[in-house]
C-alpha cells in the first residue's frame, strides 16, 4: 500500500488537486513523477485522462524512463476502477 500524499478522490477539492498536478508533471523531478501520476489517477478527474494516455504512448515529460509509461497506464485503470 503506498503512502497518499494529495488524499484520496473522495477528498474535497479533488479535480483542483488534479489541475495542479497536471502543472507540476513539467517541474518535477523524474523520480517524483511516478509519484505524481498515481495521486492523478487517484484524483478521479477525467479531464487528466488524455495527459495520461500520451504518457503511456510514449510522449514523456522531463527525460522520464519507460517506467512513467507502466504508472499512466495504471493511473489510466484507476479511473476505470473508480465509481462515479
Amino acid at each position: 500500500m503506498r503512502p497518499r500524499t494529495f488524499g484520496g478522490p473522495s477528498a474535497s477539492g479533488a479535480v483542483r488537486k488534479c489541475h495542479i498536478l497536471m502543472e507540476l508533471l513539467d517541474h518535477v523531478d523524474r523520480l517524483i513523477l511516478p509519484l505524481v501520476i498515481d495521486e492523478i489517477g487517484m484524483t478521479g478527474d477525467r479531464e487528466a485522462l488524455g495527459r495520461l494516455l500520451t504518457i503511456a504512448e510514449g510522449d514523456l515529460p522531463n527525460d522520464a524512463g519507460e517506467f512513467l509509461r507502466v504508472k499512466a497506464i495504471e493511473a489510466w485503470a484507476e479511473f476505470t476502477h473508480q465509481k462515479h
